[in-house]
């Protein structure tokens, strides 16, 4: 019988975000790697103290203000906006010519992998998926969530997780207790009939089996 093959499900801004990923957690130890977490990190602050601020109309392409922010969020925006102004101030540059053995080809002057990867970070915030670039919360790493709620890297991430926080493994036990009291197992039945009959072996007078 042939096996139909099923394709490969795509999420929008996963291509990108994959090699932001990559970027984020092979250059973590490095200098330029921790002002790239950084920058991601203010740019994601900054559009969650803006964003609810604004009804935006896509069709209309404008944006209508609907809550004033207050005095804490407007110097907490201001300081953001200098902070990211100031990183992405670093990524001036321009494309230069050079001539490997193979050919010429155009190539960014110099530090090409920084750039390349701040370019990223805009275009995964202008489509509004920069949000979707976050840490597990077990392992710190970096992941790019496919779905909205996902929070972990991988499965033994979010297992490890849930085995440590003390209230998940107390929910566990309360329904582990109440599931093995609606089904209990074929070794609890067993069990149980046999200490009913021990009981009842007990209970029977001396004289009877005579």
């Amino acid at each position: 019988m042939r096996q139909l093959r099923t394709k490969k499900r795509r999420y929008t801004g996963e291509a990108e975000g994959r090699v932001l990923i990559e970027w984020l957690n092979g250059m973590a130890d490095t200098a330029g790697g921790r002002r790239l977490a950084r920058l991601v990190e203010n740019i994601q602050r900054l559009l969650a103290i803006e964003t609810p601020r604004w009804k935006f109309f896509p069709e209309l392409r404008c944006a209508e203000e609907i809550r004033r922010p207050s005095r804490r969020e407007r110097q907490e925006s201001q300081r953001l906006m200098r902070d990211i102004q100031r990183e992405l101030k670093r990524c001036r540059t321009h494309p230069s010519i050079c001539d490997p053995i193979l050919g010429p080809i155009i190539a960014w002057e110099k530090h090409g992998w920084y750039r390349f990867t701040v370019l990223r970070i805009v275009k995964l915030a202008n489509e509004g998926l920069l949000n979707r670039v976050r840490r597990c919360q077990k392992c710190s790493k970096w992941l790019f969530a496919r779905l909205s709620g996902q929070r972990f890297c991988s499965h033994a991430c979010r297992q490890r997780y849930y085995q440590a926080n003390p209230f998940v493994r107390a929910h566990r036990r309360r329904y582990m207790a109440a599931y093995r009291s609606q089904f209990p197992s074929r070794r609890a039945i067993e069990k149980k009939t046999e200490g009913r009959a021990q009981l009842a072996s007990d209970r029977r007078p001396s004289g009877s089996n005579q």
